[in-house]
C-alpha cells in the first residue's frame, strides 16, 4: 500500500548542482525531509554535508522529482570565458538531457544582470532561453536573484568586513549604485517555498524575482558595516575605483509574486548585517 495512504509524506528525490557552494549548502540543509543528491566533480570534496548523497554527472539517471541548478561561475576566481560558459550553460543542459522525464521540476538560479553585461550574465541568460526551447515539456521555474549575503559569504559584505578587521583602507567605487541585498536565510526560504509550491503551479514556465524588495546604496551599506564594527568611516575610500563599463545603477526585486506564493521576508538589512558582521 502506498505510503500516502498511511498519511506519511513520501520524500522527493532532489538533485542540486552547486550544492557544496554557499547558497547550495544552506538549501540542502533546509531540505531535511527530502532525498537529496549533490552533483559533484571527481575532484570535489564529499564531506561538506551530512545526510546527502554525492553523485557524478556520468552516473545520473532519470529518477529525480526536482533538479535545482545552483552551480555558478562568476568569473571572480579568474575563470576564462570558456570555463564560465561551461559551468553556467553547458553543464545544466547536459544534466537536463540525462535526467529529463515526465513530471520533473527544474528550478533555475538566474541573475538580475542583463544579457551582454558580462560573460557570467550572458551565459546565464543564454542557458535559460535554450532550456525553455529544448525542454518545453518540463516545468521550469526561473528565480532571478539579487545579491544574497550572510556569515562567511565571500562576497561584498565579507570583503569589506575582512579588510576593516585588518585595519586596512577599503578601496571602493563611488558607492552610489543601489542594490537589493537579501539575507541568506531569506533567500533559502524563497527557494524552499517555490520548491514546496511547484506542483501546484499551473503551466510549464514560471519566473520569480528574489530579493528583499528594497534598494539601498552601496555607500550606505558600507557605512552600516563600519558602524556595526565601530570602525572609522574614513577607512572607506569612496571613488578610489572606477565604475564598471555599463554599470547598473539600480537593481531591486519585485517580490509581489513571491509573496503571493507565501514567502515572507524575516530579516531587515540591519538585522542581517549585524549577524553577518558581528557586533563588536
Amino acid at each position: 500500500m502506498p505510503l500516502w495512504q498511511y498519511g506519511l509524506k513520501v520524500p522527493k528525490k532532489v538533485l542540486i548542482s552547486g550544492g557544496t557552494g554557499y547558497l547550495g549548502r544552506h538549501l540542502a540543509k533546509a531540505l531535511v525531509d527530502e532525498e537529496v543528491d549533490i552533483l559533484v566533480r571527481e575532484t570535489s570534496r564529499r564531506d561538506i554535508l551530512d545526510n546527502v548523497n554525492y553523485v557524478l554527472k556520468d552516473d545520473l539517471k532519470a529518477t529525480y522529482d526536482c533538479f535545482i541548478h545552483m552551480a555558478t561561475a562568476y568569473g571572480r576566481k579568474g575563470e576564462s570565458e570558456e570555463e564560465i560558459f561551461a559551468t553556467n550553460k553547458t553543464l545544466p543542459l547536459e544534466v537536463l538531457r540525462k535526467i529529463e522525464k515526465k513530471g520533473l521540476v527544474f528550478i533555475n538560479t538566474d541573475t538580475s544582470l542583463p544579457l551582454g553585461f558580462n560573460a557570467y550574465a550572458t551565459s546565464k541568460k543564454e542557458f535559460i532561453e535554450k532550456a525553455k526551447s529544448e525542454f518545453s515539456g518540463l516545468k521550469i521555474i526561473n528565480l532571478i536573484c539579487e545579491q544574497f549575503y550572510g556569515p562567511s559569504d565571500g562576497t561584498f559584505v565579507s570583503f569589506v568586513k575582512g579588510t576593516l578587521e585588518k585595519g586596512n583602507e577599503v578601496e571602493l567605487t563611488s558607492g552610489l549604485q543601489e542594490r537589493d541585498f537579501i539575507y541568506i536565510e531569506d533567500i533559502v526560504r524563497a527557494f524552499y517555498v517555490v520548491f514546496q509550491k511547484a506542483d501546484a503551479l499551473d503551466g510549464n514556465w514560471h519566473e520569480f524575482e528574489v530579493g528583499s524588495g528594497e534598494a539601498r546604496s552601496i555607500r550606505e551599506i558600507g557605512e552600516m558595516i563600519c558602524s556595526i564594527m565601530n570602525k572609522d568611516q574614513s577607512l572607506l575610500k569612496w571613488g578610489a575605483k572606477p565604475l564598471r563599463d555599463g554599470e547598473i545603477m539600480k537593481s531591486v526585486a519585485d517580490t509581489t509574486k513571491l509573496k503571493n506564493l507565501g514567502w515572507v521576508r524575516h530579516f531587515s538589512l540591519e538585522e542581517g548585517l549585524k549577524i553577518t558582521v558581528g557586533e563588536k
